[in-house]
């Protein structure tokens, strides 16, 4: 009887890959899929035919090479029971340990037609239904604005909505890390912003705060398809990255800006320009290089931190770049991912050196989890939040600075910092910390007679757009809403009172 052929270790090497993926499917794009994948098979493929020439067989080479690829991405799971050796130690025992097991089962017969047969329904599975997850229709709701907007004289205002990720208010800032924000705000009070002192973000989330501004609803309305126990992120992506706001300024002649720093969801595909530096290593590779011994590689995880700091510092310098008028109205859309982990910069702007931890955009309860204590969040959150002040003075100054029509500038926090947030349980979250979102707005007499100090997001462009276009938009009632990272459309309703945050569940589809 011939002996079957072993086709399945490239096979294998790449299931962790699309593995890790599947279950990631609403964080990163599909384009973060090929480079990994491809890297994986060749390593795979060369190293079983090394080991093949070795022993002088392809199914004990087969074999060897199955042993050796699950030992390099269990790495990151099993050898933390070696810590004790140390570093180096804990690698080298490893290592001994999965060569041992690799050269004992070559004694063995190679169960080559089942591997086979596993390795297939592996692939065929996980790639099966990460193709579902791309091709499968979602449904959001975004309707259009009204269409019995004002003419507006000459040439309207830029619009510039800065999202500044994680940037809490003054008063919980200094409550919770002790940190004295007020020069910043007196500064951009100076400047002509407008800054409430009782506001709060709509929700805790990145992804959800920003599909809510952007769309100028509630989530509850705008993807009400989705149901509570909903993992899939999609809905959420699909709302930021084909936004209701964005439809509208661009049928007003707008041309759309979009400067990312990371977040790797956020594509913005019908921008007129998108910003973003040439990246290195995406944030997939990085997650799937922590599952494996070049987690412990600083080179590799040092050039992150180094990449992050030139990217932050990019999309300041595309900004200021912007004072200078253009025949056509823009609207500038920036996702700036500080002060937001990881903490890249000390106050200032010097690389932040010691314990950093690995990389990740870890934050509240995760950040202690994979990153460091809270002692490190704070010192890191402050450092980096003054250097980051810097750049933002320097650069609503620079926007403030052209001649004409000044531009309509939002700065805002999608939610406030996180210290004492627990990411899956509002029981052992500090919701007054979270909530409590940074907000300045610089805008014409027409808008800025409108504001008020409890306004949330989800108003803002309602009031700028019905001040300056005369769009039919009344306010929504500020409410705000938690939700567990693991069930991002399970909502509870969060009311706050002076110093006693006052959570309760709300019913399905609120």
């Amino acid at each position: 009887m011939k002996k079957p052929f072993p086709f399945y270790p490239p096979f294998l090497a790449i299931f962790p890959v699309l593995g890790v993926y599947l279950v990631n499917t609403g964080i990163f794009p599909i384009a973060d899929l090929w480079r990994p994948l491809a890297i994986a098979f060749g390593a795979g493929a060369a190293l079983w035919l090394l080991l093949s020439a070795l022993f002088q067989s392809l199914e004990k080479g087969a074999l060897v090479t199955a042993v050796l690829t699950a030992a390099f991405w269990l790495f990151g799971a099993i050898a933390g029971r070696l810590a004790f050796l140390g570093s180096p130690g804990q690698t080298i025992v490893y290592a001994g340990l999965a060569l041992g097991a690799g050269w004992w089962l070559t004694r063995l017969r190679p169960p080559t037609q089942f591997l086979n047969r596993a390795t297939v329904f592996l692939i065929l599975l996980s790639g099966g239904q990460i193709a579902w997850h791309w091709l499968k229709p979602v449904h959001t709701h975004v309707t259009a604005t009204s269409g019995s907007a004002k003419k507006v004289e000459g040439r309207p205002p830029d619009i510039f909505y800065i999202i500044l990720d994680g940037y809490g208010r003054e008063d919980e800032l200094k409550k919770n890390l002790n940190f004295d924000n007020e020069p910043f705000i007196s500064r951009l009070r100076s400047l002509g912003f407008y800054v409430p002192t009782e506001n709060h973000s709509n929700y805790c989330q990145t992804a959800i705060s920003l599909a809510s501004s952007l769309n100028l609803d509630y989530i509850s309305n705008l993807a009400p398809d989705q149901g509570r126990n909903q993992k899939d992120r999609d809905a959420l992506n699909n709302l930021v990255n084909d936004s209701r706001l964005e439809r509208t300024l661009r049928e007003r002649g707008y041309t759309t800006f979009a400067i990312t720093t990371g977040f790797p969801a956020f594509v913005f595909p019908h921008a007129g320009v998108r910003m973003e530096g040439p990246q290195s290593q995406t944030l997939f590779e990085a997650t799937l290089a922590r599952m494996t011994p070049l987690a412990g590689q600083s080179g590799g995880n040092q050039s992150m931190f180094d990449y992050r700091r030139k990217m932050l510092l990019a999309a300041f310098e595309a900004l200021d770049t912007m004072q200078k008028p253009t025949t056509r109205p823009r609207f500038v859309f920036a996702h700036i991912l500080a002060p937001h982990p990881p903490f890249v910069f000390t106050a200032d702007g010097t690389p932040r050196k010691g314990k950093k931890g690995p990389f990740g955009y870890w934050d509240g309860s995760d950040f202690m989890t994979y990153v460091g204590t809270p002692e490190d969040y704070r010192e890191g959150y402050v450092g980096q939040i003054q250097y980051l002040n810097k750049l933002v003075t320097e650069t609503a100054q620079a926007l403030l600075s052209t001649s004409g029509t000044k531009p309509i500038i939002v700065l805002q926090g999608d939610h406030g910092s996180k210290l004492h947030l627990d990411q899956n349980d509002i029981s052992k979250t500090n919701l007054n910390e979270c909530f409590s979102n940074l907000l300045a707005i610089h805008a014409p007499d027409s808008v800025r007679e409108r504001l008020y100090p409890q306004i949330t997001p989800v108003n803002i462009f309602r009031v700028i757009l019905s001040a300056i276009f005369g769009d039919d938009l009344p306010q929504l009632e500020d409410r705000s809403f938690y939700s567990p990272f693991e069930f991002p459309f399970r909502f509870e309703e969060v009311k706050f009172l002076p110093d006693e945050p006052i959570a309760k569940s709300v019913p399905k589809g609120k």
